[in-house]
């Protein structure tokens, strides 16, 4: 288990909550593990190895790009490596009310195994879940830093 540290940011408050998750939640076997350990992305096959430079927004915003980076490596969402990655996705800068640095999986995305679950309406979804029950669902299109990948993953 790769130890989590304590940060001012959304890094490890789900790993700090696990007894409570775990004890009064009652949370699965499944979803503990996810974040104790990190999520293991379903890969059909291994994503051959890649690299990109980075996208044209994030050159056009170099002082934001490094100024996040670094914030990042600060509060322990991401972590600096020295050896050479089997995917090297690139960076990109989403504009809308305030900038926003957007990792760009496309490439590695290609590869995972995706399972959906779709429901009509949230009759259908009471229908299904008996009360005192939840699902998780993970949302791709708009992760953030809150649960961790498996260390063997970092490299993609």
């Amino acid at each position: 288990m790769v130890p989590v540290r304590e940060s001012p940011g959304v890094v490890g408050r789900l790993h700090k909550a696990l007894p409570f998750l775990r004890d009064t939640l009652k949370a699965s076997k499944s979803a503990l593990a996810c974040i104790e350990r990190g999520y293991c992305v379903p890969f059909i096959t291994e994503p051959p190895a890649f690299y990109a430079d980075n996208n044209r927004s994030a050159r056009q915003h170099s002082q934001f790009v490094e100024q996040t980076i670094q914030e990042l490596l600060e509060s322990d969402c991401k972590k600096q490596v020295v050896t050479a990655l089997h995917c090297c996705n690139p960076l990109t800068v989403a504009e809308g009310k305030k900038l926003r640095l957007v990792l760009d999986a496309r490439h590695p995305n290609q590869y995972v195994q995706y399972r959906q679950f779709k429901y009509e309406t949230w009759r259908e979804v009471r229908r299904v879940i008996s009360h005192g029950c939840y699902f998780l669902t993970f949302d791709f299109e708009s992760g953030y830093h809150h649960i961790g990948l498996v260390p063997s993953q970092w490299t993609y």
